[in-house]
């Protein structure tokens, strides 16, 4: 006969040992599962960003979203671009005029308001027809890479002096001031291209000419390696009255001889003009590229 106390210790030593067996099977279970990774223990960005959603898929290349490579094509640089404003000027019109004005402001010595131009020596279209033809392909192109553009003239028909084509792009705070223009000579083997700026010691805005200078050595490089062209040495001269009077950077770009009888035919052509096009946009894109020192440039000048 077994005392009462044995009874209750056995009890109890049986209730133990279920204990211990449970627990035993429970540690045995919970050592065939990995242990949990950082990705487990916090949300991952793929689960929080909202990159991951239907929404914004998150870019197969593998780059960190918003870097250069998940970017469309050109939008970094469009977004750039919006920040300046390019005033383009195709020079002359189809109307003349011998009425003088001021060379720079205050000046009193006086020129020509508005002259035809030069014209094709074999192809016998006027400087102003070209100007203008390559201005608004130009214009298209900027717009298109994100620059604002303004069009100093967008008919023929029109009068318009060389201080008030200044002082549009003044007025509107142009970030550059492009001149377009086609060169002449009595020498028909001239030929090239070339960026007229003003002088470093330009009594009515000498602050302009680094700058000015600048934007037309990017021009002439960029024009010349995308069209073939010889790429003259740049002229600083102050007898320019739309370049006197300029607040801002300001070129005179010539771009071809009429007077050249192989030049006059290219500058008809209109896959050269394509040509020519993508080489002044490009120049500006590399003007304006400088990055900061641009956009300080127009910064203080806004201030």
């Amino acid at each position: 006969m077994i005392h009462q106390p044995s009874r209750k210790l056995v009890l109890f030593l049986l209730i133990g040992l279920l204990l211990f067996t449970a627990c035993k099977k429970a540690n045995d279970s919970a050592s065939l599962r990995p242990a949990p990774s950082e990705d487990e223990d916090r949300p991952s960005e793929e689960v929080t960003s909202s990159s991951s959603s239907p929404l914004f898929p998150k870019p197969d290349s593998g780059k960190e979203e918003g870097s250069r490579e998940s970017l469309p094509e050109g939008k970094e640089g469009e977004n750039f671009r919006r920040e300046f404003l390019v005033c383009l000027d195709p020079g002359h019109s189809a109307h003349a005029s011998a009425k003088g004005e001021s060379i720079g402001p205050g000046a009193k010595e006086m020129k020509r308001m508005a002259s035809l131009g030069s014209a094709g020596i074999r192809s016998g279209v006027g400087e102003y027809e070209v100007n203008l033809d390559v201005a608004l392909l130009l214009r298209d192109e900027l717009e298109s890479r994100g620059y604002r553009v303004l069009m100093i003239r967008e008919s023929q028909d029109v009068l318009v002096g060389n201080v008030e084509r200044a002082r549009m792009a003044n007025e509107a705070g142009a970030d550059a001031f492009l001149r377009l223009h086609c060169d002449g000579s009595d020498n028909p083997r001239a030929k090239g291209a070339m960026a007229v700026t003003i002088s470093p010691d330009n009594p009515y805005h000498p602050e302009n000419y680094r700058a000015s200078y600048r934007l037309g050595q990017a021009l002439v490089r960029e024009y010349t390696r995308a069209t073939g062209l010889v790429a003259r040495k740049s002229w600083t001269t102050d007898t320019m009255t739309g370049l006197n009077w300029a607040e801002g950077p300001a070129v005179l770009f010539e771009m071809g001889f009429l007077s050249n009888p192989e030049e006059d035919l290219l500058l008809q052509d209109h896959e050269f003009r394509e040509k020519m096009v993508q080489g002044l946009a490009d120049g500006l894109d590399v003007y304006f590229g400088e990055g900061s020192d641009a956009l300080k440039e127009k910064e203080d000048k806004d201030e």
